[in-house]
């Protein structure tokens, strides 16, 4: 959720030192007897600052000035001021303040000036306040006044209410907008904040001045908004959403340096989300949260029907709302469902259930299972503005006896598993220019330590990376839906995309298998390395259980088979990630199960690899621009292509853990094959001999080797901390809870 920022409010405070038994209580002037006020205040916008200008000018009947005009200055950073003692011939004024104040938005002081009006009876009340909604009710109570003939009590009533309602605050339309304010901690002042920060968010003081100006011509032609301008402030309202306790923090921050304490109620109750022209009513209440009878359901092999009580008091939605006319947020599901199997090809959901939602009654009706392996299913419930509010968690018992079928994918399906297997093959061959280039393979000036947060390498890396996980994240969630059978593949390349990226920048944003909920920006900070790399042990060892036990395919001619590795591939990946923790016994278990198979061929290193190699055990595939690859490339035969994972890369892993373990002469045996293949003879047996043939050879990960052997900072003349590189800038602007690599 997101904070909410201050409007300047001038709080005037009128003592009224004659008596006002004299004084009419309507509209008309007769019998009005002149009296004094005295006449003091603040502006409170957050406040005005020290000098600030304040002017009061007394008005007729009409609410046409008399000529007559008094100024005041404020005298402390508080915002206070006052005018003394006055006699006026009318209780009508205009109060106008015009100052720098202080932005609850960006928490800080603005840098331009505004303006703000309010008119007022002051037979009504003992103050006055001047905020952004005496502002925009200001203009329309003069109009109504001068153009319709209303009495000053008519119009001022008549726009109070229509001020309010506009943005769904007309709740609050018993207390005159002139009394309110933001650190009296009440509904009128969060509802004050509300308004205030919808003006000011990200806009200029020179735009906030021509904003206002708008809104205010606007509403008082017609008490209203144009299409325009509502739209806008749906669209500000939406962006500004996870900033509401940000503002509500600045708020209260500016008032305690200043020696006042000032609370501010939760913002996010004082907005009109579903556009249905009340405020709150979209979000349960924090003292009374949705809630179900169970979260969790267990259903047998057979299926069953269930019905869950919803304990709320406001409505809920099975699927996330969306409102007519609008276009503010995404309420489309992530990817679309229809076409991510071949029709006719087990597209059947992993729990066949329906479900209906009626008088706050969830029923669930479940199918008997089709599926071998147990298999759970959330059902979210959505509030009126898209949260979800509550989930209600499937879980159903496993079939022994169904059929096991691979479905075929459709066009979506194929689609986006083409997309991602582009997007990968972008990041993995940017990963391996930046493994040269940061090894010295390549001399490249522009990647010697310390290595800029804006170098361009980084930065596509970084975005090409992601841009793949979003789409294995798509792919999940689709399959998901349906018979789940790819999850296991797809945690396979997922795993392998952190782990590169763990390499070079440690601890970053894991995305959630399903994708980010939600339509709200989503500023996720950095998940920790230790987090990250048991998460991949996770990952991997269930791959490993789930894959099958048979020969990679290096390469796939189309999209059905490209998500397809065995267990040898997750094995390797899973070596690597106990390599990288100094998990030698355990990395070398796993590789040995790889090379005792001698199904994997080995050959000399080419200077580049074609589809031809037969050392390949997993690579992409380069189309011909030389710049987009992909394991599926159904135009033709590439020419070259990145490996992931060769013959030679993993027997030199195979050795790198037996040296670990003190078994030289196993690793012996695999260290001297892949030199005598390539033409190298007479390597050491040890770290520094694997070192020097990785080298010569210009194997991609280079740079990860020096890491988990202790020698990048010697061999390569590092300092500790650029054993990690630079988070880009690009990222760090972006996602104000990222965080820096330490360093840079």
């Amino acid at each position: 959720m997101k904070v909410i920022l201050k409007k300047a409010v001038v709080v005037v405070t009128i003592g009224m030192m004659a008596m006002l038994q004299s004084c009419s209580s309507n509209d008309d002037l007769d019998g009005y007897t002149p009296t004094n006020f005295n006449v003091g205040g603040k502006v409170e916008k957050g406040p005005f600052v020290r000098g600030t200008a304040i002017q009061m000018q007394p008005l007729d009947a009409d609410l046409d000035e008399t000529g007559e005009s008094f100024t005041s200055t404020i005298t402390d950073n508080e915002g206070t001021f006052t005018f003394g003692s006055k006699l006026l011939k009318s209780p009508y004024v205009k109060l106008s303040a015009s100052g720098y104040y202080f932005n609850e938005v960006t928490g800080e002081l603005s840098k331009g000036t505004l303006a703000l009006n309010a008119v007022a009876n002051l037979q009504n009340a003992a103050d006055v306040n001047l905020n952004i909604l005496s502002h925009l009710k200001y203009q329309r109570v003069m109009d109504l006044v001068s153009k319709d003939g209303k009495s000053f009590k008519e119009a001022n009533n008549q726009a109070q209410e229509e001020v309010l309602k506009t943005f769904g605050l007309e709740k609050y339309a018993k207390t005159d907008v002139n009394h309110f304010s933001i650190t009296s901690g009440t509904d009128e002042a969060a509802a004050l904040i509300a308004v205030s920060s919808l003006i000011l968010y990200n806009r200029s003081e020179a735009q906030i001045t021509e904003y206002l100006s708008q809104l205010s011509e606007e509403f008082a032609e017609d008490g209203n908004f144009s299409e325009t301008t509502k739209l806008q402030i749906r669209k500000d309202m939406f962006s500004l959403e996870s900033k509401l306790p940000q503002i509500a923090e600045n708020i209260k921050k500016r008032y305690q340096e200043m020696g006042k304490e000032v609370a501010v109620k939760n913002l996010i109750y004082y907005f009109d989300w579903d556009g249905d022209g009340t405020a709150g009513n979209e979000i349960a209440p924090e003292n009374h949260p949705v809630s179900l009878e169970t979260n969790n359901i267990n259903v047998p092999m057979e299926g069953g029907s269930y019905e869950v009580k919803v304990n709320t008091i406001v409505p809920v939605y099975l699927e996330r709302p969306s409102f007519s006319g609008d276009d503010i947020y995404d309420n489309t599901t992530p990817v679309l469902e229809i076409g991510i199997y071949e029709t006719g090809s087990g597209n059947e959901p992993c729990i066949n259930y329906t479900k209906e939602l009626n008088n706050n009654i969830l029923k669930v009706v479940v199918k008997a299972a089709s599926f071998r392996k147990e298999q759970a299913v959330p059902i979210p419930l959505y509030d009126g503005m898209g949260n979800e509010v509550a989930r209600l968690n499937l879980t159903q018992q496993a079939n022994p006896n169904a059929e096991i079928i691979v479905p075929r994918l459709g066009s979506e399906g194929i689609r986006l598993v083409s997309e991602f297997m582009e997007s990968l093959s972008e990041a993995i061959p940017l990963e391996a220019q930046i493994n040269y280039r940061y090894t010295k393979i390549i001399n490249d000036p522009r990647f010697v330590a310390p290595i800029s947060s804006s170098e361009p390498n980084i930065r596509n890396c970084w975005i090409d990376s992601y841009q793949a996980l979003n789409m294995i994240a798509r792919l999940y969630r689709a399959d998901a839906m349906y018979r789940a059978v790819y999850s296991p593949y797809l945690n396979v390349y997922r795993d392998l995309c952190y782990y590169q990226m763990l390499i070079w920048w440690g601890g970053v944003v894991v995305m959630p298998n399903a994708g980010f909920e939600g339509y709200a920006d989503s500023y996720v900070p950095r998940t920790s390395e230790s987090s990250i790399l048991q998460m991949l042990e996770e990952e991997l060892v269930e791959a490993i259980r789930n894959l099958d036990e048979k020969k990679c395919v290096a390469f796939a001619t189309n999209a059905n088979d490209a998500l397809f590795v065995s267990k040898d591939v997750a094995r390797i990946l899973l070596a690597k990630v106990y390599m990288y923790q100094q998990k030698w016994a355990a990395a070398s278990n796993l590789l040995q199960k790889v090379v005792d198979k001698s199904i994997y061929p080995i050959e000399k290193v080419p200077t580049k690899y074609t589809s031809e190699n037969k050392d390949l055990i997993l690579a992409l595939k380069l189309g011909n621009n030389g710049s987009r690859a992909s394991r599926v490339y159904v135009d033709g035969s590439p020419e070259e292509v990145v490996p992931i994972m060769t013959t030679t890369d993993v027997m030199l892993l195979y050795a790198e853990c037996e040296i670990h373990l003190g078994n030289n002469a196993k690793a012996s045996k695999y260290i001297s094959e892949v030199g005598n293949i390539n033409g190298i003879s007479g390597t050491n047996v040890s770290v520094k001999g694997i070192k020097q043939l990785r080298k010569s050879l210009k194997l991609q990960d280079y740079f990860a080797f020096l890491k988990r052997n202790g020698l990048a900072m010697k061999e390569l003349g590092l300092e500790k901390y650029q054993l990690l590189l630079p988070i880009p800038q690009n990222e760090i602007n972006m996602n104000p809870n990222m965080t820096q690599n330490p360093g840079y």
